[in-house]
């Protein structure tokens, strides 16, 4: 279960609360290995499920929408091989404020993801993925604002020794998205990934992650920096806290995020 808090100082705020759900195919193995990466070590194929609803207010609107995902990752210990598949659909209803027309509308977007990898070492992985999600509105006098945004990402990831019996993770990757508007020319953003996490124990860790986003979509152009702590309170429950602030174009992009998250293995 988690729960998301989003602040734009000057225009809108955000609250979410969700729940997702990981069965794996096989029992994963915690000895000797952090374990919020034992999954990953031991290469156990999972199936996923989340949903949760979103509560949003601004100057301009106030909104309300919920979301389900569901998705499949596949990994064995014989093979290097790496597959995922992710589908997510979300709805959300919009009440503007009377100076803004139409008065009530809704967006529904539905986002298909596939990605296909290589462990190239025994806890190194190197992965392409491939997204497409479209965005609808309704009335039909809103139809003129929909779009569609195609990304390719390239990712990396790879758990070594520190020392003293902790364990460094490290990820990141590169993304190009080509926005395509029904009413306006079409956009390109290209995005940067960075993220790192110290396992102490088993048990404990921090982490810190950096994303920059740049290009055409002056929305999206900024970087975003968050720091990460996970505490596993037994090796069946876990909390997890993460502080994140977005630094945009102007300061009217700007906002921070706090995200809030129980875990429960059984």
């Amino acid at each position: 279960m988690a729960t998301i808090d989003y602040d734009d100082s000057n225009t809108s705020k955000a609250d979410a609360n969700g729940l997702f759900f990981s069965f794996y195919l096989d029992p994963v193995q915690v000895k000797d290995r952090p374990l919020a990466e034992a999954a990953f070590m031991q290469r156990a194929s999972n199936i996923g499920f989340a949903t949760g609803q979103v509560d949003s207010e601004s100057t301009s609107r106030t909104g309300e929408g919920d979301y389900l995902s569901v998705g499949y990752t596949h990994m064995a210990p014989d093979s290097p091989l790496w597959l995922q598949v992710i589908h997510t659909q979300a709805s959300n209803d919009y009440k503007n404020t009377p100076a803004y027309m139409p008065f009530q509308y809704t967006r529904d977007s539905t986002e298909n993801e596939i990605g296909i990898g290589m462990f190239i070492a025994q806890n190194t992985i190197i992965a392409i993925g491939y997204g497409k999600t479209e965005y609808e509105y309704s009335p039909s006098s809103y139809s003129q604002n929909d779009y569609t945004v195609t990304s390719t990402d390239l990712i990396a990831k790879h758990l070594m020794p520190a020392g003293n019996g902790a364990i460094f993770n490290i990820e990141g990757g590169i993304g190009f998205d080509d926005i395509s508007r029904s009413n306006a020319a079409d956009e390109k953003n290209n995005r940067i990934a960075l993220g790192g996490d110290y396992y102490f124990t088993n048990h404990y860790s921090v982490g810190v992650s950096l994303e920059r986003t740049s290009g055409d979509d002056n929305g999206q152009k900024g970087q975003e920096i968050g720091l990460h702590g996970q505490f596993f309170l037994t090796p069946k429950f876990s909390v997890l806290a993460k502080i994140a602030k977005f630094s945009g174009q102007g300061k009217s992009d700007d906002y921070d995020m706090l995200v809030l998250q129980a875990a429960l293995r059984f």
